[in-house]
């Protein structure tokens, strides 16, 4: 039994002046509801005229439906004159109050009238919760075993931002570096390029394109994740900020005194901080001193770049392919475990300049490297793993670095064992105590303000990147020449050693290589211009025994020279007259 009343316009409540106001102006629909608001039987709305309300604070009716009750409410869809339009319509639990005339009109969400604090808890229901691995291959997201929502991200551009902050920030991913390139929320390709996770691929006429690391600028905020309380807590602090200085507004524009830049509006105290996460605050710009430009190559990761530079938290796995994958003998051959560690050592420097570019200081680098049977000797991993950590130095301020584990196979096919439990007992490992004094150094240069090598330290660096660039080119320009293989297939092998002296720092082999390859350059063009010449003569002696003057220009080693703009070779008036040969 409804026991409330009818609903209409009180002047006591709105005001004389919109009560007369909405009896006069031609906006608002004066006489209510004209038709019956009951349905058919077989769905339609009823067109007879409504006669009145069955109950008091109902809808009005028709005698026929006089039995279907509908609570009543008014419209409160704004009008251009500035009030609400008043029409009776239907009331309807959690909706919108708005008659059948204003279904169009924009109105304001709802869910943005919820605290901050209690949307952040509502995106974490229907994100990811877990560490996003680097090949996903169908794994739950989520520890509960649910599916994830990802359609959230498309309702709005507010919710968009509010929720891929929460999912980049605050969340893990796993960066996997393999003999098949960069793997990252996808699975990878030989190309090295991913299929996006969360967004659908760029699409051109030729194919795929991926995403390119600098298409946006340089973002900052925060992302997805598991249980970091303290990412929480810092959120939640500065959306308070933000809240207090809308209250300052607000309580300056309503006259409140203001003490020290502040109102007496006071937040509640925040909670304290939970001590076992490193400190991160997602939404904002954090002071770096050191500003690095990358001098290597820089990875075009498949997300795209304002989502890659919210992450904090990265966990990078180095994988080494096993003998059997590759189908080589075991134990493998020095020379191809060496072009395979130089290899990761390429695509890590790759991961490096593509972490320079972020604007805030990383919050977890967690390494893993797993060897595999690549080395069959423990000293040969420990080295390698050494090897492949070094490049990690041109990184600074870091909050917590780590090595979780280094794996090798003692013979092929076996178990993993993680060597870096048993480190300590240098009786039985003389190299333990090498490789935990270069943990410990390698620990304290990443958590340092300023890297252990900085960007343009190394000439030797720089330089070397700078060869690869004009070698890579050279190949593609030159490539399928029958002198390719003759001349230039030693820059191959050039690059290789200038890739040695790179990493070792060698800045006198690395001239050597240098000219070794200018001259294997030189001597290519030098045959070029021999078979050039060769050419030359054999077009000389062919245009010998063709009819034609001695006033015919000779050719010159790259073409005809200019013979007019309507000659031809053999006559003018592009080749309609007959060439007669004597």
């Amino acid at each position: 039994m409804i026991d409330a009343s009818p609903p209409i316009y009180q002047p006591g409540v709105h005001g004389e002046f919109a009560y007369s106001h909405v009896l006069n102006c031609a906006l608002h629909d004066n006489q209510r509801t004209k038709s019956c608001s009951g349905y058919l039987r077989r769905g339609d709305s009823c067109g007879n005229k409504a006669t009145e309300a069955p109950m008091p604070g109902t809808l009005p009716m028709c005698r026929i439906h006089r039995d279907q009750v509908k609570t009543a409410t008014f419209c409160k869809a704004q009008l251009p004159c500035g009030y609400e339009c008043g029409q009776l319509c239907e009331w309807r639990p959690h909706m919108f109050q708005i008659c059948s005339d204003h279904q169009d009109v924009p109105r304001t969400c709802y869910f943005f009238k919820v605290p901050m604090e209690m949307r952040l808890r509502i995106y974490r229901l229907l994100l990811p919760d877990v560490r996003i691995p680097a090949r996903r291959n169908g794994t739950c997201l989520r520890e509960s075993g649910e599916h994830t929502h990802m359609e959230i991200l498309r309702v709005n551009r507010q919710i968009h931002d509010e929720a891929t902050s929460l999912l980049y920030g605050t969340g893990s991913f796993n960066i996997e570096i393999s003999a098949n390139g960069l793997s990252m929320s996808s699975k990878s390709n030989p190309g090295g390029y991913c299929a996006n996770y969360y967004n659908p691929p760029i699409m051109a006429p030729n194919g795929f394109i991926p995403h390119p690391a600098f298409n946006a600028g340089l973002g900052n905020g925060a992302g997805a994740g598991g249980n970091h309380q303290l990412q929480d807590y810092q959120m939640q602090l500065m959306l308070l900020e933000q809240q207090n200085k809308k209250r300052l507004l607000m309580a300056r524009a309503a006259g409140v005194p203001v003490h020290n830049g502040s109102s007496s509006i006071t937040p509640l105290p925040p909670p304290p901080p939970s001590p076992g996460h490193p400190p991160t605050q997602p939404f904002i710009h954090y002071p770096n001193p050191y500003t690095a430009t990358p001098s290597g190559p820089v990875w075009d990761c498949p997300l795209p770049a304002h989502y890659f530079n919210l992450i904090h938290h990265f966990y990078i796995t180095l994988i080494f392919p096993t003998t059997n994958q590759i189908n080589t003998p075991y134990p493998l051959p020095p020379h191809l475990a060496a072009t395979r560690l130089y290899t990761h050592s390429d695509l890590t420097h790759s991961l490096i300049g593509r972490l320079l570019l972020l604007t805030h200081p990383i919050s977890t680098l967690s390494i893993r490297i797993k060897f595999f049977d690549t080395y069959s000797q423990r000293s040969e991993a420990i080295y390698a793993s050494q090897f492949l950590l070094r490049p990690f130095r041109r990184l600074a301020n870091i909050v917590k670095p780590e090595v979780s584990a280094v794996k090798i196979m003692t013979y092929q096919a076996g178990p993993e064992i993680d060597i870096l439990p048993t480190l300590g007992n240098f009786s039985s490992w003389p190299d333990d105590a090498n490789l935990l004094a270069f943990l410990a150094s390698w620990t304290e240069d990443l958590k340092s303000e300023w890297p252990a090598m900085p960007a343009g330290a190394s000439k030797v660096f720089d330089a070397y990147w700078k060869l690869e660039n004009m070698v890579r080119r050279i190949q593609g320009h030159y490539r399928g020449l029958a002198s390719f293989t003759m001349g230039l297939g030693r820059l191959e092998d050039l690059l290789g050693v200038a890739r040695v002296c790179r990493e070792d720092g060698d800045e006198a082999g690395f001239e050597v290589c240098w000219g070794e390859v200018v001259a294997v350059w030189l001597g290519f063009l030098e045959e070029q211009r021999s078979w050039e010449r060769g050419v030359e003569g054999m077009i000389d002696g062919i245009m010998g025994l063709v009819g034609r003057d001695a006033a015919t220009p000779r050719m010159d080693r790259l073409g005809v020279e200019a013979l007019g703009e309507n000659e031809s070779i053999f006559g003018k008036g592009k080749g309609k007259e007959v060439v007669v040969i004597e």
